[in-house]
Order: structure tokens, then sequence, then C-alpha cells
């Protein structure tokens, strides 16, 4: 079951760092993380919306996972999302600078889906780099 879990959330990062085609199949009708803005709806859509809304202005977006586990009902996951800075993001122009970003995301699955996910990401980091000349 554990290896299930992670190779869903494996999954889950390689559709949301591409066309998010199948993302139904990973996340429940009702999926919440509750680090993205509150005023998504729940569920695929809500899934859609952050990878395509808020992380749109960064393209050519790839995970690299350094560690991940899982016990129960959870899955736990240390990262770094790796993108290219092309769009306008939180009044930061375009840079066109390759950034790194450190996160861990905590995932509960339930029947075989994703159903809540919780996430904290070096955001001073990530401002950091954008803001450099």
């Amino acid at each position: 079951m554990y290896e299930e879990n992670v190779a869903l959330v494996r999954r889950y990062y390689q559709v949301t760092c591409g066309d998010l085609v199948g993302i139904e199949e990973i996340v429940t009708p009702d999926f919440v993380d509750h680090h993205f803005p509150d005023n998504l709806p729940p569920g695929p859509e809500c899934v859609r919306a952050f990878f395509t809304d808020v992380l749109g202005a960064f393209t050519d977006r790839c995970i690299e996972i350094d560690e991940v586990f899982a016990n129960e009902d959870r899955v736990t996951c240390r990262f770094v999302l790796v993108a290219k800075h092309t769009a306008d993001f939180a009044g930061f122009a375009a840079t066109g600078k390759t950034i790194k970003c450190g996160a861990i995301s905590i995932f509960r699955v339930e029947n075989g889906r994703l159903a809540e996910g919780w996430e904290v990401a070096d955001l001073f980091g990530l401002f950091q780099q954008l803001g450099q000349q």
C-alpha cells in the first residue's frame, strides 16, 4: 500500500509539471491543497487553476524529488521545483532565469487518490532569486 501511495505522489508531480492530463484520476473530486489560494474550487479544477494561473509564470517545470516516504494514509515529500521564470509573478517581471524552490509537501490519500495536501515552500529563497539582477 505504501509503495502505491508514493507512486501516486510521484505521478501527481509528473502530471502537474506537464499538461495536467489525467489529474482527475489522481485527486479526489473534493481535493483541497491547503497552501493553494482560498478562492480556488476543490478537486481537479483546483489543481488546474493553481498550476495554470498561479504557477503559469514558470515554464519548463520539473520536480526533483529528494526524499519521499509514506505512513498510513500520508505521503511526505521533500523536493525542489526547477522552472524558468517567463511571465510576471508576484510583482516580478519575467526574468528568464531558471529558479529552484525547495519545498516539503504532505498528502493524505483516500481510496487510491490524493484527498488533501499541505506544503511549505521556500518563498523567501524564490523571491531572492527573482530579485537578483
